[in-house]
């Protein structure tokens, strides 16, 4: 069930405090991870927020009960164990099933990855059957985003447990590339309009990318961070990073001239930068 954020007083007065200052941020713990989004919106009253703000928080709820590979129920799960084909997926969102529509949505943006990344990003050749998980959380900020849109926002900011997501129709924001061998330091800051930036990497989740290509642990990467126009295909892409490593500069290159790249690899030479994030 879906947990509805906290709307007492000392919150409502805390929104207030927040649009005073011009910016309201939310923090939802969900997916065994952190979700945050920050809304910009001054011309939304208190009462707006919090509808747009009780939405996005209903919507990541949602997304854990279609898409965790732990949880039997969902969706993704009767997809990996057989209880449901894609055409079954298919049927259920042409009768308005929300979770179906939505999965039938990543399987299609899964194949595009798939077949852009040369198969770096296979979620169907993993142990256990189909898992999208390195696409959901780029998915779902995007998704967040036109929620925060569709209420009256103009300007958002959503970060899924590193995958973000940025909308703005003014200043920029910021999102900063870590350094994997050392976390406290920011290699870099992206000014963030319209643009998406995911990372994927050892240095915190420690070894979790599967190399759909060799089986086992991914080595091609300890860190890579992706820029572009798409946040779900941009995780995609992160992931893919990871498997390929320096290879992967032959398929990244083919995708155009709006996806950026920092890749760091496992052997501790000078990090690659590619794309218009690293041009000047």
């Amino acid at each position: 069930m879906s947990k509805r954020a906290d709307a007492t007083p000392a919150a409502v007065e805390a929104v207030i405090e927040a649009k005073r200052r011009g910016g309201f941020i939310h923090t939802e713990d969900v997916w065994s991870t952190t979700v945050v989004f920050e809304i910009d919106a001054p011309q939304l009253s208190v009462r707006e927020l919090f509808a747009a703000r009780d939405a996005v928080v209903a919507f990541v709820h949602h997304v854990d009960e279609v898409f965790s590979t732990f949880k039997q129920h969902s969706l993704v799960s009767q997809v990996r164990d057989g209880r449901l084909a894609e055409r079954d997926l298919e049927a259920m969102a042409a009768t308005g099933n929300r979770g179906a529509a939505e999965l039938v949505d990543v399987m299609r943006l899964c194949r595009r990855a798939l077949m852009s990344s040369r198969g770096a990003f296979d979620p169907w050749n993993v142990e256990g059957g189909f898992d999208p998980s390195g696409l959901v959380k780029g998915w779902a900020a995007g998704v967040a985003l036109d929620i925060l849109h569709d209420f009256g926002v103009d300007r958002a900011f959503v970060n899924c447990g590193g995958d973000v997501a940025s909308m703005s129709d003014g200043e920029p924001w910021s999102a900063g590339i870590t350094d994997p061998d050392d976390v406290s330091r920011i290699v870099k800051v992206i000014p963030l309009s319209t643009y998406a930036i995911a990372t994927s990497g050892t240095y915190e989740r420690g070894d979790h990318v599967v190399d759909p290509k060799r089986g086992g642990r991914s080595s091609g990467a300890r860190s890579a961070t992706v820029i572009g126009p798409d946040p779900a295909l941009a995780d995609a892409y992160a992931t893919a990073l990871c498997v390929d490593g320096v290879q992967s500069l032959e398929w990244f290159r083919d995708l155009g001239d709006e996806w950026s790249l920092y890749l760091v690899p496992v052997d501790g030479r000078t990090a690659y930068k590619y794309g218009p994030a690293f041009a000047a």
